[in-house]
């Protein structure tokens, strides 16, 4: 019955849509390490836009899902399954419960990413004012369920399984949506009340894993008060710069061509904060990280009160600029530093 209900025009019938959830909803369960809720998965998957033929959900369409939940339940089937049917539409707003339990969360990821994909494959993307097919609320929802859930998952992975889904694998559909994800994830953060410099810091720095994202934006928020970080971000500021006019180069600093203790002592200081840094990283444990990264002002301080990067002899230039490249790359992956916005009142010691 399923077949001569239209999806969307190009995209098919509710029942295409069905299969390539059903494609999707194994792939997100493996990726989560949930491998055991694949048979429910796949139950509910086959069931869940069932309701869509019913006379209850043609005269009341608010109810959809709901009703497909408490058929499913009626006909003895197994709460996993019937509650995932039942909550396959929440959230339903920027302020209501996220699903409750895992199954019903991976149901209603996957429904909406088939939504939201398979409207970017036939241009239908949101613009302006315009959003017919409510892409920018779906993708809210994807987002809000990742985050709710606490799931470490790869926008560019689910996003690439279904565009599969669809034969779709057009490079600029896939820059297209990620942009896209990129812009729902940074007004999801502002609606939760990070300050913007900071969300721009950590979005630089990536947003493939909005877990991780979250994770490190938490973490900058809390610190970039604190002097010594303030400090560090004036600094790194001036490093940016510096590197923004210098050649590109590769590589690692040659102790025996610095000229000045300032230097040898940045470049000691570095190699014990690398290790932390790097230790924390893995660990996701960013305030560490930048607390670490921040321990760095004093000697970062001292190399630019004594040292000039951009001197005649190339060598020696070179060895510099080598030398805050590598102070650059630690904060790679947590946030672009440049970005932070550190006011006068802030600076002051």
């Amino acid at each position: 019955a399923l077949k001569n209900i239209l999806f969307q025009e190009k995209l098919g019938s509710y029942y295409d849509k069905t299969q390539r959830v059903l494609t999707l909803l194994p792939k997100i369960a493996r990726a989560l390490k949930r491998d055991e809720l694949i048979g429910d998965l796949e139950v509910a998957g086959q069931l869940f836009k069932c309701d869509l033929v019913t006379e209850m959900v043609k005269e009341f369409p608010d109810l959809q899902g709901i009703v497909g939940g408490l058929y499913a339940r009626a006909e003895g089937y197994q709460e996993p399954i019937w509650k995932a049917i039942y909550e396959q539409y929440f959230p339903r707003s920027a302020s209501s419960p996220c699903p409750a339990s895992d199954t019903g969360a991976i149901l209603a990821l996957a429904d909406r990413l088939d939504s939201v994909c398979g409207c970017f494959t036939i241009g239908l993307m949101p613009t302006g004012s315009g959003d017919p097919f409510a892409l920018r609320r779906q993708a809210n929802g994807i987002l809000k369920i990742m985050l709710d859930r606490q799931w470490s998952l790869s926008l560019d992975q689910i996003l690439a399984w279904s565009l599969q889904t669809y034969g779709h694998e057009a490079k600029e559909t896939v820059t297209q949506l990620k942009e896209f994800f990129g812009g729902r994830l940074k007004f999801f953060f502002e609606e939760a009340g990070f300050d913007y410099d900071c969300i721009q810091a950590v979005m630089a720095a990536g947003f493939d894993d909005p877990l991780d994202t979250m994770r490190r934006l938490k973490a900058l928020q809390d610190i970039r008060h604190e002097q010594d970080f303030l400090s560090v971000s004036s600094s790194f500021k001036r490093i940016a710069n510096i590197l923004a006019q210098a050649a590109s180069t590769n590589g690692m600093p040659e102790e025996s061509k610095f000229q000045h203790p300032a230097e040898t002592e940045l470049w000691h200081c570095y190699a014990i904060v690398r290790t932390a840094v790097e230790t924390a990283r893995q660990a996701r444990e960013y305030a560490a990280a930048l607390r670490s990264l921040a321990s760095m002002r004093e000697k970062v301080d001292e190399f630019f009160d004594k040292v000039m990067v951009m001197v005649d002899d190339p060598e020696i230039r070179t060895n510099r600029i080598l030398l805050l490249t590598c102070i650059a790359e630690l904060f790679k992956g947590i946030a672009d530093i440049s970005k932070i916005v550190v006011e006068k009142a802030d600076s002051r010691s």
